[in-house]
């Protein structure tokens, strides 16, 4: 085979080898032509092309048609290989032709102007070739406008018209880019590491736009990002993207199905080069893989000693940081003083380049938050969040050490002399008031001290050091127990806020035990103790003895009348939070409905702490199935926090997901979702990725997403939740059981029976560990349990228990509510076994199937919920089962 005598089909193939494979580096094109060409005829056309030339091109620098003409010197074989009418100077439409800027495996680009007299216009218009005219092409290039259609965004390349022109070519009217391709720009105008940066994230904000309309990109690479000289990113060449969720009339996924992986290999992720799944994360790899090459110059597997595609499989990427270091070139902005890769920017990039798509950024957009994140100096999602790794960041973003050391000791000095004046109207002799409060300001002394630049020697100082030196500190207080309480009272309330349960134990206990050796039984001190120690169990679920040491210390309070009625209303609060995890709703209820009576007569409406119980009261009235009520108080305490707290604030992103909850129960899942996600960006604001916040709003967030139908999706955001909780709790958590039991329903809606009764038993062996036998959760489990153990004729079903578990459902949920709905299906089910129970399980479906339908109601889209199709399914299979 010659070049002067091949057909179409094989000059396209050859075409499209050869663009690949000059876009290698020249060592590595001999290996990777072994791997993608098995034919010898089409492996000996590629290479006559490459030795029809000695010049070399840059890696990455040209495409293969652009390579080609700059490698064949002979005229009349690049005429061969190439053979591309020039048009310019002839029309298309309503443009003329001006030159030809660019040449790819399968298509022209020619820069155009408006001939029709209406007004000027540039514009790029992309032309089809006669001899690419099969349909497979065409399907392609027709693919491609129909993507640019839905894309609006002004970071993209914009479509401005197509068809065909008067000989019948296929034609594309473009947005005209006058810039330069993304490296080429970095480098050019020497762009800062911080500027560069802000590239990436216009890049990555284009490709969220791109891919909320389920448009993946497949090819982001240097030469398909052009920046214009005033610094404007626009993303172009969607000629291989493909949509995630075609409709019958889109031919874009169809044309990814026959074998063929259109890609760019260097900058191909994992999945495209194994021919797997493609999805939004393989445009997340491809970003980080641009984010490596600006930052240091480099491709991430250039030094490989593989080729780059089995780099990209098996090799782990340098870090960033490291790859600078050891450049023989360095890149312009490491001239910057100051200027740095950092740890935090090392592990942005590298999580883009996780080989695991589940692994990566879930979106573009979460990957710009994270660089966003590191530009304002906060911490980034990418990083392992802990106390000093937040403390750092906020040091980094405000003040020096010793200055916010110094706020952190105001804490404490404020906390004990809020103390020690309460201790002072108590005490008979004002001797004994000066003595505390001398000891209180030593301990304080000692600890603005540390902060002294002197002290620290250079050193910064965080407020977790400060914690550490006060839990040295307070072990030297002799001779003066009521000092020792205070302090240890307030740092254990600290080291508890901030999640340190295990050093926040020990100090409430000892502050207690020294209460009671030194103090009256009624004394203001020992019910902030109590109410201290029942907020720490009450965070680690020891619901029970949370309930008793909040009781005590209600009771204290409650003797000393109006003086102390804030103090009562916030340890009121607490328990009334106790109780309704424990189930005990009314009881609850009760109390958050005096609580706010209390506070509004205190504080005024509009006061957080008013609008706080308001909320609490809601989240009561939403577990007894109270929806209406409920939404009404949720709408309340957002309307009012919005108003008076700054955002991101971790009461108003509590009341986002209650309310999100609340919609998702009824249906009402696009509103769930709009606020989950609000939420779950707030709480990661403030708290960092690890942290029960965060957990409990992404299990809502994925039962948002499982009850409308997009179940891999929900599937990964329930490991996720649960891989935070495991890491968090090491004993048994409610927390934890929680998103096994809503995986276990997963399970039953993709009929996994085997795994749903591994989740929901380890979900009810948790449960009966934590809460009371009567709970909700625990009861609705074991109908559940007991229905997926029927289901696999598990002899071990105990029909009592379960008829037990179903009247305690009855007692606590109304009829209206999801839970009962739910509960009446599995337990219909069940029971339609015994032919003497059949009308009775009949009803109970009938009535389950009913209440969900109702609360569909509500759902703006236009299929049925997944929870309803399920029970459905449910129902018609145990109203035709055979009977006994």
């Amino acid at each position: 085979m010659s070049i002067g005598h091949i057909d179409t089909e094989q000059w396209t193939r050859a075409m499209e080898l050869l663009d690949l494979v000059l876009q290698q580096p020249c060592e590595e094109r001999a290996p990777f032509l072994n791997e993608v060409c098995n034919d010898p005829d089409l492996r000996a056309e590629v290479e006559a092309m490459l030795c029809a030339s000695e010049q070399t091109i840059d890696f990455l620098d040209q495409g293969g048609a652009a390579a080609t003409r700059s490698l064949l010197g002979d005229e009349t074989l690049a005429n061969a290989v190439l053979p591309h009418e020039d048009k310019a100077d002839s029309y298309v439409g309503s443009y003329r032709l001006i030159e030809r800027i660019g040449t790819g495996g399968m298509s022209v680009v020619y820069r155009a102007e408006r001939a029709d007299g209406h007004y000027e216009q540039h514009v790029a218009i992309k032309l089809l070739p006669r001899h690419f005219e099969t349909d497979h092409r065409v399907a392609r290039f027709q693919a491609e406008r129909q993507i640019l259609a839905r894309l609006n965004h002004p970071n993209i390349a914009r479509l401005l018209d197509g068809g065909l022109t008067e000989e019948g070519q296929p034609y594309l009217v473009m947005e005209y880019v006058d810039g330069v391709p993304l490296t080429d720009y970095c480098a050019a105008h020497a762009c800062s590491l911080k500027s560069r940066l802000k590239l990436l994230r216009t890049i990555c904000e284009a490709l969220h736009h791109a891919h909320q309309n389920l448009v993946v990109h497949r090819d982001l690479k240097p030469d398909n990002i052009l920046v214009t000289e005033s610094g404007t990113v626009k993303l172009l060449d969607f000629g291989i993207a493909k949509l995630l969720h075609p409709t019958p009339h889109d031919t874009s996924q169809a044309l990814t199905r026959t074998g063929e992986c259109p890609m760019t290999p260097a900058y191909a992720a994992p999945e495209q080069i194994k021919g797997d799944t493609i999805t939004t994360a393989t445009d997340i790899y491809q970003l980080g893989v641009l984010a490596y090459h600006i930052l240091t110059g480099t491709h991430p597997f250039r030094n490989s000693d593989t080729s780059v595609q089995e780099a990209i499989l098996d090799t782990a990427p340098p870090p960033p940081s490291s790859a600078v270091r050891s450049a023989s070139e360095l890149p312009t902005w490491t001239g910057e003083p100051g200027a740095s890769l950092t740890t935090d920017l090392d592990t942005v990039v590298l999580k883009a380049l996780r080989k695991e798509p589940t692994r990566r950024y879930r979106s573009a957009q979460a990957f710009a938050a994270d660089l966003t994140r590191y530009l304002n100096d906060r911490p980034v999602q990418a990083q392992r969040v802990t106390w000093h790794y937040r403390m750092r960041k906020f040091v980094e973003r405000n003040w020096s050490g010793v200055v916010v050391a110094a706020g952190v000791v105001l804490l404490f000095v404020g906390l004990s002399l809020f103390h020690v004046h309460r201790l002072s109207t108590e005490r008979t002799t004002a001797e004994r008031h000066a003595e505390a409060a001398a000891a209180v300001t030593s301990f304080m002394v000692d600890l603005i001290e540390m902060g002294d630049p002197a002290e620290a020697r250079g050193g910064a100082i965080t407020p977790r050091d400060l914690l550490s030196h006060g839990l040295a500190r307070v072990e030297h207080i002799d001779g003066q127990p009521e000092v020792e309480a205070q302090v240890r009272l307030a740092l254990g309330r600290v080291y508890r806020r901030v999640g340190e349960y295990d050093d926040a134990r020990p100090l409430i206990e000892r502050a207690l035990e020294l209460q009671r050796r030194h103090l009256p039984p009624t004394h203001v001190e020992r019910a902030e103790g109590l109410k201290q120690k029942g907020a720490l169990l009450a965070a680690v679920d020891d619901f029970e003895e949370a309930e008793t040491a909040l009781r005590r210390s209600l009771d204290i309070w409650n003797q000393h009348g109006e003086a102390s009625l804030l103090d009562r209303a916030r340890t009121q609060h607490r328990l009334a939070y106790v109780l309704r995890r424990q189930g005990q709703y009314d009881q609850a209820l009760a109390l958050h409905r005096d609580n706010v009576r209390l506070r509004r007569n205190a504080l005024g409406a509009e006061h957080p702490e008013t609008l706080e119980s308001v909320k609490r009261a809601g989240i009561t009235l939403h577990n007894l199935g109270d929806y209406a009520a409920a939404e009404e108080r949720y709408r309340q305490a957002i309307h009012g926090q919005r108003a008076v707290l700054e955002t991101p604030h971790p009461k108003l992103a509590t009341s986002l997901s209650s309310l999100g909850a609340l919609y998702m129960n009824q249906g009402r899942f696009q509103a769930a979702t709009t606020l989950l996600t609000e939420a779950l960006q707030m709480r990661r604001d403030i708290y960092g990725t690890e942290h029960e916040t965060v957990a409990l709003t992404l299990n809502n967030l994925a039962m948002a997403v499982r009850d409308q139908g997009a179940l891999q999706e929900a599937d990964s955001l329930f490991q996720e939740t649960l891989s935070v909780r495991r890491a968090l709790h090491q004993d048994p958590h409610t927390g934890t059981a929680m998103t096994l039991r809503e995986m276990g329903t997963l399970y039953l809606y993709t009929n996994r029976l085997p795994e749903a009764q591994t989740a929901f038993q380890e979900a009810l062996r948790i449960f009966e560990t934590t809460l009371d036998p009567d709970h909700s959760f625990v009861v609705r489990t074991q109908i559940d349990l007991g229905y997926v153990r029927n289901a696999l004729r598990d002899e071990a079903v105990s029909q009592s228990r379960i008829d037990d578990a179903f009247q305690a459902v009855q007692r606590i949920h109304p009829d209206s509510s999801l839970e009962r709905g739910l509960a009446n299906v599995h337990y219909g089910a069940l029971i339609a076994q015994q032919r003497e129970r059949m009308p009775q399980a009949d009803s109970l479906l009938q009535a389950g199937t009913a209440i969900l339908a109702s609360l569909d109601g509500n759902n703006a889209l236009s299929t049925s919920s997944q929870r309803l199709q399920y029970a459905r399914e449910v129902q018609r299979a145990a109203q035709t089962q055979p009977q006994p």
